[in-house]
């Protein structure tokens, strides 16, 4: 607010005081001064708004309604507002909102066994987003999905660089993923993980995202394909955009009073709504969804060339200057500020119909500046889609019309069509009058919009629609009429908290259908599914197995309070050992109807059995290891390779009358073949395992007493059994709690699932105010066999009974009576006509006897190359689902002398290039290098010690004949190979071969 108006409104407060006849009369604040833009080109310089205080009022400008249909508003900017307002800590989302406050910590998604969820961030605001007289927001959940630069502490270069962490310190460290933990982040780098905490950090930039797809999945989310956009920037730096669906008005106070009116709103990218006051608001835009603003597309590519005037960089929807978009006379809400010479390049998608801008010099420059504003599609030294005239001074707006932008998408995303915007200097044609230098060639390009395809469009939203369900990950979705209908609805339950939540219509009738191996520990496939909302009939899930009816049930209410779905048990022990085609219908019901999808697993155990984890508040590795605790609670080991450790954990719990402690071991593709464990085939072994307890108060005295052991007053847990999922024959559960350090509990390493071992205590340990257990892991069976990632919880429950019994031994999977017991193929072991074979170039092969990994020779390859695409009797067909004589596993095992990486890389029919996957690529594994054309890095660094590649070959490359192999060593010493084999399952490779 300007020094004038505040004065005025002060001696207006005081006249209406002075008089005796108006001295009761309710006291109103100024209406604040709006710009204004309508729909059908109508600017109004200095609009009023009123009568905008609850959901029901019909607002106006200047006396007009503000949503009339013939002319909607499309903008309204607030100039007693400012928009200058640069937080400290905030989260910039793809598309362009902003999150004021500070990110505390993190969660996977993956806390209730009943509900998967997104990945989220935990963040304090910075500002208040409650309602008046309600309790203060503290704590908000965010959606990760969208997060593009989370900011502790900002940096004075502010530009995104995807992919990359910045220290406080002033460091900075380029990453190839990312994974939350609970106060921080670990980073995968060429050189291994790297763990960082957030009070390290300075912003986090996340991995650069395609731009269509956050547009298209955000409005999913939103609930359809036409749903109108609203959205809202503070004089705070928040910024939020949502639907008309998702805003809400509201009050506090005298309603005529703007100062009082507050806006309700929830963005895709939160839990909950945020209260904004209107009086902090300075922008407000409106848009339909096949009218998207251009400022809202991440750009491919910004080049700045301005020789003199380069200190000034583009901006969204800013001009240079950082001030708002004013040309013309006018002000615009959304745009790009320039400073030529400047080219932007955004990327199209194939939905994009036109493109239509305003453009001039910005209000900054007065009389000076000289610049030419030109539109290009797919490259600048094409024909022009618009070139301006000079432009001179800001006294001036060209508009560019409507420009035609139809044609056929690129082959690829790499080659999709391009939005070039130009910022051109004009030296070949500056006037002479003009001015000399580039100092004031600021340009804005003002309300540049991307108009859509409506039916492209829908498609687009359609695809992306099932992904926002987390349940739904990895299924394939088919609802008729191809658009699945995701539905906004406001939620009250307790648990929950007061929401908008985007669940499934349950109009439609709709199918998920999935292929999966049923392995021998899996008893159950579990459905948690309930309707939040039933008009007359539920809704009805039927599941179909290999095309045949194999069970129904109607579709649970949900809990009145928001609790945990109760989940569906389908047993399945007649389909163990198989590979089956899973089919889950959801049947038509009423247009109102809501359902919630939760979660959909095949799970070893019966689900009544309430575990709660136990996240470790110390973990200690005796040999070196680095462990971490992750969002979920599990302990991710890293670092140090040892042979043998000891993995002492402690847990606080205020639980009472525990039963029994549960290790679960999880998989992780940081760890050997995406297994459980650090050895080279994802094994490990548990040796022995110990429990202590001791009373929490006890030990909180232990701890401040500088005399005194904090452990001092721990006392041994009795175990009274131990039970597992799965164990390998000779390694049962009871041989972890033998005493002896010559036997142990393990599944072996070719199950590829994740698994659990149960101790039953023999009395409850628990004390009245909390306690602390110490549990004691030892791994001494040698050969790195330790846990790689783990989690812990406990239960207050009995056991189950025999019918959900955790510990009964699952045999390994039967073969068909028609035919022999499957067993692996060697390829090679030790054959010397096999390294005869092989073609050399540059460098030499040969058959190494004093050093192999299994049988008696080991192939040794110094520099170079020994290939052979057709080796004789090889000619392997590799199947999804194979049958005698086919394959889709690989295992081998290799080792590199020197340092450096290799190379392993199979022939298709014959040849190097395989199109079974539809494209064009090499079929290569490599090791200890980047990826070399498109191969698949199984190991970042390659050790001088033999270590075991397990493969799935069909889900690397397809269905292929494999009749070749080709081994490369491009630098170091040499290169070793051995063990190369072939199996049906994984079950297979812990098969004698014959």
């Amino acid at each position: 607010m300007t020094h004038a108006r505040r004065l005025a409104r002060y001696v207006l407060v005081a006249t209406l005081l002075a008089g005796s006849s108006l001295a009761a009369a309710p006291v109103h604040a100024a209406a604040p001064h709006f710009a204004a833009l309508l729909a059908d080109g109508t600017y109004l310089a200095d609009g009023r708004v009123t009568e905008w205080h609850d959901d029901k009022a019909q607002p106006k400008l200047n006396g007009q309604p503000l949503f009339d249909p013939a002319r909607p508003v499309l903008f309204l900017r607030n100039t007693n507002v400012s928009g200058d307002a640069e937080p400290g800590a905030f989260v910039d989302m793809f598309g362009g909102d902003r999150f004021v406050g500070v990110v505390t910590g993190f969660t996977s998604g993956e806390q209730s066994f009943y509900r998967r969820e997104h990945e989220e961030m935990m963040a304090t605001p910075s500002i208040d987003v409650s309602l008046p007289e309600t309790p203060r927001e503290t704590e908000m959940r965010l959606v990760a999905r969208w997060a593009k630069r989370i900011v502790w502490q900002r940096r004075f270069k502010a530009r995104y660089a995807p992919s990359t962490l910045f220290y406080r310190d002033g460091r900075e460290v380029s990453f190839r993923r990312v994974r939350f933990t609970p106060h921080g982040v670990l980073l995968l780098l060429d050189a291994g993980l790297v763990e960082v905490s957030i009070d390290d950090i300075a912003e986090l930039h996340m991995p650069r995202i395609d731009p269509w797809d956050a547009c298209f999945e955000q409005l999913a989310s939103l609930g359809a394909a036409d749903a109108r956009l609203v959205r809202l920037e503070t004089d705070e730096g928040l910024r939020i955009t949502t639907s008309t669906a998702r805003f809400r008005s509201r009050h506090w106070g005298d309603a005529n009073d703007p100062d009082n009116w507050y806006r309700l709103v929830q963005p895709t990218w939160c839990r909950t709504p945020l209260a904004v006051p209107q009086r902090r608001v300075h922008t407000m835009r409106w848009s339909a969804s096949d009218e998207v603003p251009l400022s809202m597309i991440e750009p491919n590519a910004v080049e700045q060339k301005s020789p003199i005037g380069g200190g000034w960089t583009a901006r969204i929807d800013r001009s240079v200057r950082d001030a708002p978009l004013s040309t013309g006379g006018r002000e615009s809400a959304w745009g790009i500020g320039m400073h030529a010479e400047c080219r932007m390049t955004f990327p199209l998608h194939e939905s994009v119909r036109s493109f239509r801008s305003a453009v001039g010099l910005d209000q900054s420059v007065g009389r000076g500046g000289c610049a030419r504003a030109e539109v290009y599609v797919d490259a600048v030294g094409s024909k022009p889609l618009f070139r301006s005239d000079l432009l001179i001074g800001s006294r001036h707006r060209v508009d560019t019309g409507t420009l035609n932008l139809d044609g056929s998408p690129g082959k690829s995303p790499d080659q999709r069509r391009r939005l070039i915007l130009v910022a051109d200097a004009a030296e070949d044609d500056r006037p002479a009058d003009a001015d000399p230098f580039d100092i004031r060639d600021h340009v804005d390009w003002c309300e540049p919009t991307l108009v859509l395809d409506r039916a492209k469009l829908a498609s687009a939203v359609a695809a992306r629609a099932s992904a926002l369900l987390p349940a739904w990950k990895d299924w394939h979705v088919a609802v008729d009429g191809d658009a699945l209908p995701l539905a906004d609805r406001w939620d009250e339950r307790q648990a929950d908290g007061r929401r908008y939540v985007c669940e499934v219509s349950g109009q439609p009738p709709l199918a998920l259908s999935r292929t999966m191996r049923v392995e021998g520990e899996h008893r159950y496939l579990m459905l948690c599914v309930e309707q939040t909302v039933a008009e007359g009939k539920a809704n009805e899930i039927s599941i179909s197995v290999d095309g045949k009816p194999y069970a129904a049930f109607d579709v649970p209410k949900a809990a009145w309070n928001g609790d945990d779905p109760t989940p569906r048990l389908i047993p399945i022990g007649d389909l163990r050992g198989r590979e089956v085609n899973f089919r889950i219908a959801q049947s038509a019901g009423s247009e109102k109807n809501r359902v919630a999808w939760r979660r959909i697993a095949l799970v070893a155990q019966p689900t009544n059995t309430n575990w709660t984890v136990l996240a470790p508040r110390s973990v200690e590795s005796a040999d070196g290891a680095h462990l971490s605790v992750l969002p979920d609670g599990s302990v991710l080991a890293s670092g140090r390779d040892v042979d043998r450790d000891r993995y002492t954990i402690e847990l606080e719990t205020k639980l009472r009358g525990i039963t029994a402690i549960r290790v679960e071991t999880l998989l992780d593709e940081t760890l050997p073949r995406g297994g459980s464990g650090r050895a080279g085939d994802g094994r490990f072994q548990i040796t022995e395992a110990r429990l202590a307890a001791r009373d929490f108060n006890a030990a909180t005295h232990a701890s401040n007493n500088a005399n005194a052991s904090d452990k001092s007053n721990s006392t041994q847990v009795p175990i009274a059994a131990a039970s597992a999922d799965y164990y390998e024959t000779r390694f049962e559960p009871a041989n972890a709690i033998d005493g002896k350090d010559d036997t142990g509990w393990t599944p072996g390493a070719g199950t590829g699932k994740p698994h659990a071992i149960v101790f039953s205590l023999a009395a409850d340990p628990t004390s009245a105010d909390g306690t602390i257990f110490t549990l004691t892991l030892d791994q001494r069976s040698g050969q790195r066999q330790t846990l790689g990632r783990f989690r812990i919880s406990a239960t207050t429950e009995a056991l189950p009974g025999e019918a959900e019994q955790v510990g009964r031994h699952i045999a390994p999977l039967a073969e068909s009576s028609s035919e022999s017991p499957s067993r692996p193929r060697m390829l090679f072991d030790d054959d010397a006509k096999f390294v005869a074979s092989l073609t050399v170039g540059e460098g030499k092969a040969t058959r190494e006897t004093g050093d192999r990994f299994t049988g008696g020779a080991s192939l040794r390859l110094s520099r170079g190359a020994a290939e052979n695409p057709a080796i004789d009797q090889w000619n392997a067909a590799i199947r999804s689902n194979p049958t005698a004589g086919e394959y889709r596993y690989l295992r081998f095992a290799w080792r590199k002398r020197g340092g450096g990486g290799a190379i392993l890389q199979f022939a298709d029919g014959g040849v190097w290039q395989s199109k079974a996957t539809g494209v064009e690529r090499h079929l290569r594994y490599v090791g200890g290098m980047a990826g070399d054309d498109g191969g698949i890095v199984v190991q970042s660094k390659l050790p001088d010690d033999w270590t075991v590649v397990t493969r799935d070959l069909y889900a690397d490359f397809g269905p292929i004949a494999l009749t070749g192999m080709r081994l490369i060593c491009p630098d170091g010493e040499y290169v070793q190979l051995d063990s190369v084999q072939l199996a049906r399952s994984l079950d297979d490779f812990a098969r004698p071969r014959p």
